[in-house]
């Protein structure tokens, strides 16, 4: 599944780079141009992070021994971050592992809370 994951991470990216060189040879956008996002991402960058999104979140939800909706993820510039509540510290570094593995991650930000005992 790994390999399925990290070749449809290969395409999307490229057609996302290829967009971005497409619109700005129509003459869409150009190194004087805002940004598209509101937060400083190009519209490539935008749809690479999504991309891995789904990505990690599609490894995530392979695992059995987690439970992925309880976990969030979002994506940065390839930076992931996992947020949520799972109900040990194996499943918390397991989730970390399975987000490290998918091709394109640059790191992990794992903000990953463990549920206690009351």
């Amino acid at each position: 599944m790994l390999s399925k994951l990290n070749g449809i991470l290969t395409i999307a990216v490229a057609a996302a780079i290829l967009s971005s060189c497409s619109a700005m040879l129509m003459g869409e956008g150009s190194a004087d141009s805002p940004p598209i996002g509101s937060d400083g991402r190009g519209s490539a960058q935008m749809a690479a992070d999504e991309v891995l999104t789904e990505a990690v979140a599609a490894e995530l939800d392979g695992n059995s021994t987690l439970r992925p909706e309880s976990i969030a993820v979002s994506v940065r510039s390839g930076v992931v971050t996992l947020g949520g509540t799972v109900g040990g510290f194996d499943a918390r570094e397991l989730a970390v592992e399975l987000a490290t593995a998918v091709a394109g991650v640059a790191s992990v930000n794992n903000q990953i809370r463990v549920k206690t005992s009351n």
